[in-house]
């Protein structure tokens, strides 16, 4: 018995050495345990049903520095509440209130409708924002205030996003989508606070390049996108541009595609150093291949990303 436990705390050790896990030294680990406090209080924990479930104070043994492959280090915290912590600035990433979730999960059958008024929602997210020294830039708008939601349920979730210039962030990948939310429980208070927001401002956001121009710029490398080696890692070939489907003004991260030197493909994320304000021209394709009956493809979109201030094409991407 004794073998196996020990194997068991090797094989602890080595996977947090293989993750690249540590723990914080002293002092971050201080200014953690303050902010754990902070954050205490602001989720209104002295409610009925939930005066005993924060004493398990945060300690060395569920704190641990993350420097995951390809990904910003992260100071995580594991206990009632679980929140994430950018190691440099302190500022909060993620809050999760663990006994409040378990109080409103979706095996929940009874629910009890909303009394708060939306205004009054709205002023309360922003409460808590500023409980946990979260700020909303001006440049972020509300765009989604829900109640009994599938992903927050018995809560209402309230979301900002960023607009430039009237104009919203791609989001075509969805895991780094940019916005700041807030849930809550309108009488057990906060469950959860979440900001993905590392976007720069670009530089400018005034279109130089009509639509059609853009258009016409995209259409002569929608084909080459098909060309690159990541395209070809993950689809089949003999499909062929045929039409364009779209093409919407939005702000995004230049990722040069199309250009070997500069191309950068998803190994991993860090925030882009700079954001461009883009005519994103979305491209169908069909089958030009005649393949088993079993084997029917979906046809994948071409992205493709052409800058609306200067006509350069910054990136590409392909469902």
């Amino acid at each position: 018995m004794m073998r196996t436990l020990i194997i068991g705390l090797l094989c602890v050790v080595c996977c947090r050495i293989c993750l690249g896990e540590e723990r914080p030294d002293k002092a971050a680990e201080q200014r953690i345990l303050t902010l754990y406090k902070q954050f205490l209080s602001a989720i209104d924990w002295k409610k009925p049903g939930l005066e005993k479930a924060y004493d398990e104070i945060p300690n060395s043994e569920n704190m641990r520095l993350s420097k995951l492959h390809g990904r910003l280090p992260t100071y995580w915290v594991e206990g009632p509440l679980r929140f994430h912590i950018d190691p440099s600035s302190f500022k909060l990433k993620v809050l999760w209130n663990q006994p409040l979730a378990l109080l409103t999960g979706p095996w929940r059958k009874e629910v009890s409708p909303p009394e708060l008024p939306i205004e009054k929602v709205i002023a309360r997210a922003k409460e808590y924002l500023k409980a946990v020294d979260m700020e909303l830039p001006e440049h972020m708008v509300l765009t989604s205030v829900q109640y009994n939601s599938v992903d927050r349920p018995l809560c209402w979730w309230v979301i900002w996003k960023p607009f430039f210039g009237g104009n919203p962030p791609d989001d075509f990948l969805e895991p780094i989508e940019q916005h700041m939310d807030v849930a809550f429980h309108e009488t057990l208070g906060l469950l959860s606070v979440v900001t993905t927001c590392d976007w720069p401002v670009p530089k400018s956001v005034e279109v130089k390049i009509s639509r059609e121009d853009a258009i016409i710029l995209a259409s002569k490398v929608a084909s080459l996108v098909m060309k690159t080696p990541y395209y070809q890692q993950a689809r089949v070939p003999g499909f062929v541009i045929k039409s364009v489907k779209e093409a919407n003004l939005k702000v995004a991260p230049p990722n040069w595609l199309l250009d070997p030197k500069r191309a950068i493909w998803i190994p991993g994320y860090h925030p882009p150093t700079e954001t461009r304000f883009c005519w994103i021209v979305i491209f169908g394709t069909m089958d030009t291949v005649e393949r088993d009956h079993d084997f029917k493809p979906i046809a994948p979109d071409i992205l493709v990303y052409v800058d609306a201030v200067t006509g350069e094409v910054v990136g590409a991407n392909f469902t």
